[in-house]
């Protein structure tokens, strides 16, 4: 097949995610399979506006607030005559608004998590009071359109918003990771670790309370994010005498993240809601077992009981209880880690590709 994909990010943007990362897998295994793939997205200073990666053409117009117009434009101007025969409209949050502009068999939505209560944390007054309140109307228009989602936390919300439920296929999140070949010991020792963009999405305030509950616990915060927040983090360590006892480590490379996350007891991560929680598996599949909050897409990642632990009240201390919980019993540490190593084994980018197809198609 000829596929166009349209995506805010590509994964080389400095404020890429594990969605970018999950979507160009996706397509460096489909242009293997011999389909012809580019993708549309907005460029960032530094980046070329057009290039070849791994076998399929990027092309960068815009930026993260303007590449939806640009899209369009280029639909008009040049996509329609390059004959595609599926269209992924990828969405963060603000669409690419395909039902406007090209007919239901041609175009596929993708989406990891609907943002809804989420606004009132990625984007200012009043455009976080305005998205908020049409959100609704955004999938209504979509209404029509066939949906490939990564959890089945999201598919739930996306028939709240009345999209059908036949209408969506999920797509299994793929581990960027590859699982170890077996499973070390650990070290005994009581070592956390939170991975991700530090964001006031990601609540890691929370984590940072929760140390005060866990004095044998060391902390270590990998991930990049804006000075001043990171600036804002390393004040409240202070301020909560947790200088000694947590480590910000910043962006690292990714060698140096699988190190830190192998090295550690527990993943542990307070968001307000993920599409899947990709870090989950891909601890799990470095034989970190994960603690987290009961939130939309950690319940998909974390099968509580089996491969990890869900906090039973969203609180740090409710998180510091599930991580005494979880390292206060080796025996059922032993076996919950061994099940998380086990499943992470399940998340192939071959699978994943599988679904996908089968949901383009």
């Amino acid at each position: 097949m000829n596929l166009l994909f349209l995506n805010w990010r590509d994964r080389l943007n400095p404020a890429a995610g594990g969605a970018e990362v999950i979507t160009e897998a996706i397509m460096v295994e489909l242009v293997r399979r011999g389909h012809s793939v580019v993708l549309f997205t907005a460029s960032f200073p530094g980046a070329q506006p057009e290039e070849q990666r791994d076998g399929y053409t990027i092309i960068r117009c815009g930026s993260a607030l303007t590449v939806h117009y640009q899209a369009w434009r280029w639909w008009r101007a040049d996509g329609q005559a390059r004959n595609f025969d599926r269209v992924v409209d990828q969405i963060h949050g603000i669409p690419f608004f395909t039902p406007l502009y090209m007919p239901a068999s041609l175009r596929r939505a993708f989406i990891h998590e609907v943002p809804r209560s989420l606004w009132f944390l990625i984007a200012c007054f009043p455009v976080n009071l305005l998205l908020y309140t049409v959100e609704p109307l955004l999938f209504w228009c979509y209404r029509r359109t066939r949906f490939l989602t990564v959890s089945a936390s999201t598919k739930e919300d996306l028939v709240a918003r009345g999209i059908a439920r036949k209408a969506i296929t999920i797509v299994p999140e793929a581990v960027d990771v590859t699982p170890l070949p077996s499973l070390p010991a650990k070290k005994p020792e009581w070592r956390l670790i939170f991975v991700g963009r530090h964001h006031p999405m990601k609540r890691i305030p929370h984590l940072l309370k929760m140390m005060q509950y866990l004095p044998e616990a060391h902390f270590d915060v990998v991930g990049r994010g804006g000075d001043v927040y990171v600036s804002q983090l390393k004040a409240q360590a202070e301020a909560l005498g947790l200088a000694q006892r947590v480590t910000f480590h910043g962006a690292v490379p990714l060698s140096k993240r699988n190190q830190l996350m192998q090295a550690a007891s527990l993943l542990v991560s307070a968001s307000h809601k993920e599409g899947w929680g990709l870090i989950v598996t891909e601890a799990n599949a470095l034989g970190t077992p994960a603690v987290t909050y009961n939130v939309a897409g950690y319940r998909d990642s974390v099968k509580d009981g089996r491969t990890g632990w869900l906090a039973k009240v969203n609180t740090p201390l409710g998180l510091a209880e599930a991580v005494m919980q979880a390292l206060g019993d080796s025996n059922e540490y032993a076996a919950r880690r061994q099940a998380a190593w086990q499943d992470s084994k399940l998340y192939t980018i071959q699978h994943s590709a599988d679904v996908f197809l089968a949901g383009l198609r």
